[in-house]
């Protein structure tokens, strides 16, 4: 989410000064638009997965909370085994 939010600003704040070109270049791909079925210039992230190891970035970054995450007491020990209270 963070990526995304950070990318959208970039091109909103290049958009809002009238810079097509800058918000252009931002773009790391393109997109089909489904009614004018043109190529859109897009910011194409690549997804990155939540595994045990790397949810507490997830945390970290104000997504979720340790009590959401770590809900349940088998939930507990996994986040206690990865770092997480």
């Amino acid at each position: 989410v963070k990526k995304e939010a950070e990318a959208a600003a970039a091109l909103m704040v290049a958009l809002a000064n009238g810079d097509t070109a800058a918000a252009d270049a931002l773009a790391t791909g393109t997109t089909t638009d489904s009614e004018a079925g043109t190529e859109v210039p897009s910011v194409l992230l690549v997804p990155q997965a939540i595994y045990p190891e790397n949810v507490k970035d997830v945390i970290a970054d104000g997504f979720t909370t340790v009590e959401k995450v770590c809900a349940t007491p088998e939930l507990e020990k996994a986040c206690a085994a990865n770092g997480i209270s």
